[in-house]
């Protein structure tokens, strides 16, 4: 069974502040559980084909893993994809609200999840983690202020 999860947030920062957290490899630490480490191998931000280092834990297992950006429109979306904790692919989507901006972020499993437990129990836990992502988002932008 594959993963495919999403979850929105509105976060009340305009779509380029917003574009310029998320599109720096630098921020991913602060706003996605379970990484204890971010290492950016390409210079500067988000691109097509720029490469980041992640190291953290998803249920209860660490992984080191290499992302690459597949596709990347500043301050509109960014694909990546990743080996570790699972092959998966990541896409954050962010549109303007007259209240901001709407951003959701979406992850789906490329293969077998490989975790001794249900797809059911692993997808619970990546769309919660996903949901802890984005309001740990919303919180720092908007506390950014």
């Amino acid at each position: 069974m594959s993963i495919d999860v999403q979850d929105e947030v509105l976060i009340e920062r305009p779509r380029n502040v917003v574009g310029e957290f998320v599109f720096n490899p630098k921020c991913d630490k602060i706003w996605k559980t379970g990484l204890s480490k971010v290492f950016p191998i390409s210079p500067g931000n988000y691109a097509k084909g720029s490469k980041v280092e992640y190291v953290g834990d998803f249920l209860g297992r660490g992984f080191s893993t290499i992302v690459i950006v597949t596709r990347a429109e500043p301050d509109t979306s960014l694909e990546l994809v990743a080996d570790d904790p699972f092959p998966l692919k990541m896409r954050l989507d962010l549109k303007d609200d007259d209240a901001g901006t709407k951003i959701k972020f979406r992850v789906q499993s490329v293969d077998e999840h490989g975790y001794p437990m249900p797809a059911t129990t692993v997808a619970k836990a990546m769309l919660d983690k996903v949901k802890t992502d984005l309001r740990k988002l919303k919180k720092h932008l908007e506390e950014a202020e």
